[in-house]
């Protein structure tokens, strides 16, 4: 075994960096030869982590120090789409400058060996990059860039972005608006103006009106707005009223709803009423909604029922959902208790469902008190959709147990398809113990659309033993034609023979033409 000597000579920045990704072991046993070479040579680009031959060294510069274009080939990006909740985070963490006495080059190493542990799936990498920045902020953010695609890279550009930001915000401006337009200079752009934000609002946004496009503006606006909600709600909704309508601003209102209603309720709720666009009080209702319910849901009921029949149950999802989450049986209590008729239409169900899924029974005996109408049969069908995912057995007997009629077929075939598609040895068996007629048939007819997939010709056997012809050729249509589509020949064979007229094979051989 040759020597290993720490010369750049001996050891190239790209075989450090793979024996660096071999095993825990080698890393600890490189680590201060990789480090050794870092100090003594400048290696930072591309061919660290895609190959070829190392770049020119980057040049650093002082802090806003003009050096020329940045090195970046292009700007495609990997774009992490993160919640509201998560940018407020990362804008907060972007802040305070970070004391250090490391030199650039330790620095870089730092940054290196943050990546090479971590790929970017820890803060390691973002605080080593935004030390990095604070000294050499140029050459760390280019080094950033010029990152493999990944979560790695885009923790790094952020840390580069806001630790230039920290100490010299309109150096990272410039330098953002030299990039050319794509992804790294959207992202660049919108990291630097929630960053800048903290510190200086007014800058800030006198440098995002400055930007040449308007989707630059909004992102930026967008993540400045989020990154003010939880330490300063009014200035973000100040900042969010000038986002372009949509669904990015709807976004950006429900992030700063949820965050001011946690703080103060009251003035959260107090905002959303004073907006003066519809779509933008429902984004705002969408966010205060779960602490609301959880705070004072009659309240929350009081202000639905202050609504318009339009305005009410376009809101009902917003706070039903979270409201029989927490306290179905209030819920279902505050649903009956809604003032619009094709509201309560709409709550009903809605909140039925949520219960079924935790509670069935309960969820079924509340369904049953109801009055025998439009509403109950709705209900009732949630109910048993939602049961019949978990338990279809005991879907199965409450479906069963409903007087003949719509409401039952309709049931009980709900149970057939879902059981099918579970256990369809489970579902057979119960089906022949139904009586013959109208529900054993619908039983089968949406047992065999859930058996369809997974086993066609099972499912045409069963189709056959339908008595209702009407139903049962509907039946053997529909499995025709799911299985024309699984396995043509096989299907072909099968329906030469079927029990099927010529205009009902035609049909599902050419279903457009039927």
């Amino acid at each position: 075994m040759g020597s290993i000597r720490r010369t750049r000579a001996s050891l190239t920045p790209e075989v450090a960096v793979r024996s660096l990704q071999v095993t825990m072991r080698t890393r600890l046993y490189l680590l201060p030869i990789v480090l050794a070479s870092l100090v003594t040579g400048a290696w930072v680009d591309r061919a660290l982590f895609r190959g070829g031959a190392p770049a020119a060294p980057v040049q650093s510069a002082a802090p806003g120090q003009a050096t020329g274009a940045p090195r970046v080939e292009d700007t495609r990006a990997v774009a992490v789409k993160e919640q509201p909740s998560q940018q407020v985070k990362t804008a907060k963490a972007m802040l305070t400058p970070l004391p250090t006495s490391m030199t650039p080059a330790e620095l870089r190493a730092a940054a290196l060996a943050a990546f090479s542990g971590s790929g970017g799936k820890d803060k390691g990498l973002f605080d080593s990059v935004r030390a990095w920045a604070q000294v050499d902020p140029r050459s760390a953010t280019v080094w950033a860039m010029a990152l493999p695609y990944g979560d790695g890279r885009n923790a790094a550009i952020k840390g580069a972005l806001s630790g230039w930001v920290a100490t010299d915000p309109g150096g990272a401006a410039e330098f953002a608006s030299s990039l050319p337009a794509g992804r790294d200079r959207l992202q660049a752009t919108s990291t630097i103006a929630a960053t800048w934000a903290q510190s200086d609002l007014e800058g800030a946004l006198r440098w995002v009106g400055e930007l040449p496009d308007r989707s630059s503006q909004d992102e930026a606006l967008r993540r400045i707005a989020l990154g003010l909600a939880d330490n300063n709600p009014q200035a973000a909704a100040d900042v969010a009223a000038s986002v372009t309508p949509g669904e990015a601003k709807a976004d950006v209102l429900t992030g700063i709803a949820s965050a001011w209603a946690k703080a103060d309720l009251t003035a959260a709720v107090q905002w959303g009423e004073s907006l003066g666009n519809e779509a933008d009080r429902r984004a705002v209702l969408r966010g205060l909604a779960a602490t609301w319910v959880e705070q004072d849901p009659q309240a929350a009921l009081a202000y639905l029922n202050s609504l318009g029949a339009a305005d009410q149950t376009a809101a009902l999802k917003s706070l039903f959902v979270p409201w029989a989450q927490k306290d179905p049986a209030g819920a279902f209590a505050g649903a009956t208790a809604l003032t619009h008729e094709k509201a309560w239409a709409a709550a009903g169900p809605m909140v039925a469902g949520v219960w079924a899924r935790a509670a069935p029974r309960e969820a079924a005996e509340a369904v049953a008190s109801l009055p025998s109408d439009a509403v109950q049969r709705d209900s009732a069908l949630a109910v048993v959709s939602e049961w019949a995912q978990n338990d279809p057995a005991g879907a199965a007997q409450w479906a069963v147990s409903f007087p003949e009629g719509a409401l039952r077929d309709k049931a009980v075939g709900s149970v057939a398809r879902h059981w099918a598609e579970a256990d369809s040895a489970a579902a057979t068996m119960w089906i022949t113990g139904l009586p013959e007629g109208q529900v054993r048939d619908t039983a089968l007819y949406s047992f065999t659309r859930g058996l369809a997939e997974s086993d066609p010709a099972g499912a045409a056997r069963w189709a056959e033993g339908i008595s209702e012809p009407e139903l049962r050729t509907r039946a053997l249509e529909q499995v025709a034609r799911g299985w024309l589509k699984l396995d043509p020949p096989a299907a072909k064979t099968w329906l030469d023979q079927a029990p099927l007229s010529r205009e009902s094979k035609e049909r599902a051989l050419n279903p457009k033409k039927g």
